[in-house]
């Protein structure tokens, strides 16, 4: 069993939006949709929900709120990391991003790179860039939105059990919401 460490966008008009270009997204390219996210940790693989659950709990216990600042659309290799907007990699961002990781004993094998994807997809490298550059032209002329520069305020952390293989996203399924500190 999967699970994940998410930042949410809290409800409001910029998580709308959100969701709404994803689901625009997914509609136009027969992608998934999903809840906007941040993941903090991905690919825990600990005994039980609830010992994750725990661990994620106490850490969040020295882990106050912060700030994540949306950034440009970009498109990556992955079918998770298809396209997205990049997120600014600040000190709180990444503290927080590195003390899950260590509660949870998650070993990275890259870089950490903060991202909030709009679309999951396995089609091409050109076809990911066409997307990234019509998502740019959107947003500088106004539309889509206008995502990048926006910014949303991290008070909890969620908790999700995210199974590999179920490239639809309909498992996946929230376990838990934590607060962060004020």
């Amino acid at each position: 069993m999967a699970y994940s460490i998410w930042a949410e966008p809290p409800a409001g008009i910029l998580k709308d939006k959100l969701q709404n270009e994803i689901q625009r997204l997914a509609t136009t390219h027969k992608g998934p949709t999903f809840t906007p996210h941040v993941t903090l940790v991905g690919g825990i693989w600990l005994t039980s929900q609830h010992d994750i659950i725990a661990r994620a709990t106490a850490a969040a216990k020295s882990l106050k709120r912060f700030t994540i600042r949306l950034a440009e659309p970009s498109a990556g290799s992955t079918y998770h990391q298809c396209v997205y907007l990049l997120c600014e990699k600040d000190e709180p961002l990444l503290a927080t991003a590195q003390a899950l990781r260590e509660a949870t004993d998650v070993k990275l094998e890259s870089d950490y790179m903060p991202h909030l994807s709009l679309l999951y997809s396995s089609m091409s490298k050109e076809s990911r860039e066409a997307v990234v550059a019509e998502e740019a032209a959107s947003f500088q002329a106004g539309g889509a939105s206008a995502l990048p520069g926006a910014e949303f305020t991290v008070q909890s952390v969620t908790v999700w059990h995210t199974p590999l293989g179920d490239s639809s996203c309909e498992e996946w399924t929230r376990v838990a919401d934590i607060p962060l500190q004020p």
